[in-house]
């Protein structure tokens, strides 16, 4: 289980623990581990529910290509306009991405920022621009999470085509 592994209690550990602690702290102390590469991918359908109009969002994290998380939900209450729910996917988005990084940093792994990816330019443009207009009042929150984490370094946006993003199937 991981969090015996990552937060062992020393007094409760078993050989099977031990052993996968050793092998975890051996590959931490080894200033050899190769790059990773961590991408999180984010979409959202507008409005899409019949009856209830809720939008709905997808993202999936990537490390070395390998899917690692994934995520489809409706959101639970109706969104305004398609903005609001590409922020929401987004903010999802750069959460998924951070918990992974901090995570890969914990076992040893620097592979610096990654990327989130939406196929809304409006979205992207907003946030590269520092801007949020009066029309994004109400996403203001999401805006601001995900503002907050690029400026700091922790992960970058980037534009993808729909066609090539891999949430849109979520």
């Amino acid at each position: 289980v991981l969090h015996d592994i990552v937060y062992p209690d020393q007094s409760k550990l078993r050989p099977k623990d031990s052993r996968a602690l050793s092998a975890c702290l051996l590959r931490a102390s080894n200033a050899h581990l190769p790059d990773i590469t961590l991408a999180t991918f984010c979409d959202s359908s507008f409005a899409n529910q019949p009856g209830t109009r809720r939008s709905t969002t997808g993202c999936v994290t990537v490390v070395n290509g390998a899917c690692v998380i994934y995520r489809s939900e409706t959101l639970k209450c109706a969104t305004s306009s398609v903005s609001e729910a590409e922020f929401k996917a987004l903010s999802t988005a750069s959460n998924h991405l951070i918990l992974v990084r901090n995570l890969l940093k914990e076992l040893g792994y620097e592979g610096g920022t990654g990327t989130v990816y939406s196929d809304n330019a409006a979205c992207v443009t907003t946030v590269l621009a520092k801007q949020a207009t009066q029309m994004l009042r109400h996403i203001e929150i999401q805006y601001h999470v995900v503002r907050d984490r690029y400026d700091l370094g922790l992960l970058e946006i980037s534009y993808l085509p729909t066609r090539l993003n891999i949430s849109d199937v979520l």
